[in-house]
């Protein structure tokens, strides 16, 4: 199995910063487990784990998590959210 990445939400903090809510399935055969589910947030330029892990798990995502990736993918997914959002007058 891959990494698995789906948006959950886009939220915009009271300044004005849209960032992307995002749900991490990571393959991960530990404790009677195959897939490590993790939330997170990233504005495009960093991200940060939302959901509780165990130590272990921590250093496992810390370690397998391409973040350079994700960030380019939210990148994407905020202008695509501009543009949608864009009015056109004709």
């Amino acid at each position: 199995m891959k990494t698995r990445l789906k948006l959950e939400s886009i939220e915009k903090t009271g300044s004005g910063v849209e960032f992307a809510n995002i749900i991490c399935e990571l393959p991960f055969e530990r404790a009677n487990k195959e897939t490590l589910t993790v939330k997170l947030r990233s504005t495009g330029l960093g991200c940060r784990i939302m959901s509780d892990h165990l130590v272990y798990e921590m250093k496992y995502i810390c370690e397998t998590l391409d973040t350079a990736e994700i960030s380019k993918w939210v990148k994407e997914i905020l202008k695509a959210n501009k543009f949608l959002k864009e009015v056109k007058n004709i």
